[in-house]
């Protein structure tokens, strides 16, 4: 029965939230790889950006485009307008965005850095972003103010954290036991939570949830993930192709299990919000699982490319010593063969016109 669940019910709503919410941050402090961090510390400039596109660009265009103006009203009810904007809001995912990123062919070491830092930095950063974004048309505010923000989630993350570095300096062995056991936990406590929020929200009935509304919530949701995937991937085209997967997977996807428990605390009617923040989770792994093979694929040539034009450049340049007193009489042209009979089984139709440009084959013919 709904009624149970919700505030004044028999399962005691007010006393089980603050609990589990605690409880989730402890245990994503827990399992957080926080070795990442300190083997990551390198390529700052990437990492800023990085998280600069999750928890800043992302949310911020998406609200300065379509929220501020209403646009998303002429699909959305109140509810899951509001519900979308939140879940922009939210960090990148612990474990799928570095799965992912693997799974393409990108960097993965930079996707376990930033899968940690933006679950550090998540904590602070989301609540305000998403009040912020949410203004004066959410009623609620933060249940205690900004410290008691802090209080509830990153407190108990801090101390996730330090239990994990007392486990790892005193009890090495039990490391793959904690991390096991913590994420089955998650799991539960984030059910539970999510059964405490519907009940709240659904134990009166509500007009503007019906199979259209939510079918037309969901199918806004999964354009706007191949959008964003897309931006993000547009705001990489200056990395090296294995980071520019590695942005674009962990910008764009967003956690669920911390949505689900700021949205408990920021708002005293989260309910409906949360829908939104489910279904963008469940499409960004569907989505992302059909176009992973894709990505990897134009990786792969990529790289092959990139091999043949090195290999092209070597052939370019000038002869060393070595090599043309190797052949005295026909130095040139027989360093030239042998730097093409290595490459011109694999050269391209565009390699083989920059040679040609370059009056290579011309002076290989004289």
């Amino acid at each position: 029965h709904p009624g149970w669940g919700a505030k004044g019910g028999v399962l005691q709503y007010e006393v089980a939230i603050p609990a589990i919410i605690m409880a989730v941050f402890f245990l994503i402090g827990l399992t957080v790889p926080l070795e990442s961090l300190k083997a990551g510390t390198r390529a700052f400039s990437f990492h800023a950006a990085c998280q600069g596109v999750s928890l800043g660009l992302v949310p911020g265009l998406y609200y300065l485009t379509i929220y501020a103006w209403g646009f998303d009203r002429w699909v959305l009810t109140e509810d899951f307008s509001k519900g979308v904007m939140c879940a922009l809001c939210m960090p990148t995912t612990c474990f799928t965005c570095v799965m992912f990123t693997a799974q393409a062919g990108g960097c993965e070491a930079v996707a376990v850095f930033n899968a940690a830092l933006g679950n550090i930095l998540g904590p602070v950063v989301s609540p305000v972003t998403a009040r912020l974004a949410l203004g004066g048309s959410e009623k609620a505010a933060m249940h205690g103010g900004v410290l008691g923000l802090l209080a509830q989630l990153f407190v108990p993350l801090l101390l996730g954290a330090a239990t994990q570095q007392a486990v790892e300096r005193y009890r090495p062995d039990w490391c793959p036991a904690v991390r096991v056991y913590s994420k089955s936990t998650f799991n539960v406590l984030l059910f539970v939570a999510l059964y405490y929020i519907f009940c709240e929200g659904f134990h009166t009935p509500s007009h503007d949830i019906t199979p259209t509304t939510i079918a037309l919530m969901v199918a806004w949701v999964f354009v706007l993930y191949l959008v964003v995937f897309c931006v993000c991937w547009c705001v990489g085209l200056w990395l090296p192709v294995q980071r520019r997967i590695a942005l674009a997977f962990v910008a764009s996807q967003k956690t669920e299990g911390m949505a689900v428990a700021i949205l408990a605390i920021i708002s005293t009617h989260s309910g409906p919000l949360t829908l939104p923040v489910v279904a963008y989770h469940s499409v960004q792994m569907t989505v992302s699982a059909v176009i992973v093979p894709e990505i990897r694929r134009w990786a792969e040539a990529h790289d092959e490319a990139a091999r043949d034009e090195e290999d092209m450049l070597r052939m370019l340049a000038p002869p060393s010593p070595w090599e043309s007193a190797r052949s005295p009489s026909f130095g040139g042209a027989s360093t030239m063969y042998t730097r093409l009979s290595g490459v011109l089984p694999r050269a391209s139709a565009t390699s083989l016109a920059q040679l040609a440009s370059h009056g290579s084959l011309m002076d290989l013919a004289d």
